[in-house]
């Protein structure tokens, strides 16, 4: 339903531009790889990476949406119509694929790998081109401040989230493992 109604209200190009996109359509695809992987085990690998990278994107996503942007967002907008909509839209699209992840996660036998927190670097460097893209083609800036207007300041500023994206991953992987351990132990 999330891409779904991304479809209708987005255009297609900003699947790629987006990092919420990006966090929307990874977390669907791990979840549609974990059921398929129930039939066919060599898909296992699949939906083990992309719940990671999905986990790590949707812990990015959420951060930088409700600290940094939520707040200059929504004071903007209404309590009816498509103000309203895009209140909910909102808060559903930076909220349900982690959601989903996590659930995903605690209801198989899937375990984060916190020492994957190098792939997540790389995911984030990955992003950090299709941003640009979007720069590019768009004529605007995806996002503020880390918007290619200083290419230097900007390279570095996607690198430092790539990393603190990995950081995100690393410390939630080891909170999910602490938690199982401590659940398993009390049942």
């Amino acid at each position: 339903m999330m891409t779904y109604n991304s479809v209708l209200t987005n255009e297609p190009l900003w699947f790629f531009y987006y990092l919420t996109h990006w966090g929307v359509n990874v977390s669907a695809f791990s979840v549609v790889a974990t059921i398929v992987t129930d039939r066919n085990s060599a898909w296992h690998t699949t939906a083990m990476s992309s719940t990671q990278c999905a986990t790590a994107l949707n812990l990015l996503i959420m951060f930088i949406f409700w600290v940094c942007l939520a707040p200059y967002i929504f004071p903007n907008l209404g309590w009816t119509g498509h103000d309203l909509y895009m209140r909910w839209h909102m808060v559903t699209l930076h909220c349900i694929p982690f959601v989903q992840t996590t659930v995903n996660t605690m209801l198989t036998d899937m375990e984060l790998v916190e020492k994957d927190w190098p792939m997540m670097i790389a995911l984030g460097c990955f992003y950090m081109f299709a941003n640009a893209l979007g720069k590019l083609d768009c004529g605007v800036a995806i996002y503020p401040v880390i918007d290619w207007e200083d290419p230097v300041f900007t390279f570095f500023g996607w690198l430092f989230l790539a990393h603190f994206m990995a950081a995100l991953y690393y410390c939630w992987a080891i909170l999910v493992k602490k938690y199982r351990a401590q659940h398993l132990n009390q049942a």
